[in-house]
């Protein structure tokens, strides 16, 4: 257990200060948003990023005055 933590905190020290391998921005409840994804192929990652945006917009759209 102590050695599994170990590697994950390991894991995730090593990604530290590496660029983000994709990275999105829009503009979603009167804001700029960034969406940074590590670890993805870029077609992977596109395609989480525009479902997040997809949420945020419907989020948006039903909240919004």
């Amino acid at each position: 257990m102590l050695r599994t933590s170990f590697l994950f905190v390991l894991f995730l020290l090593s990604s530290c200060g590496r660029e983000p391998l994709y990275h999105s921005q829009s503009y979603v409840f009167g804001t700029l948003v960034d969406i940074s994804i590590y670890g993805e192929s870029d077609e992977h990652a596109r395609q989480i990023a525009d479902h997040i945006q997809q949420s945020f917009q419907s989020l948006h759209n039903r909240l919004h005055a």
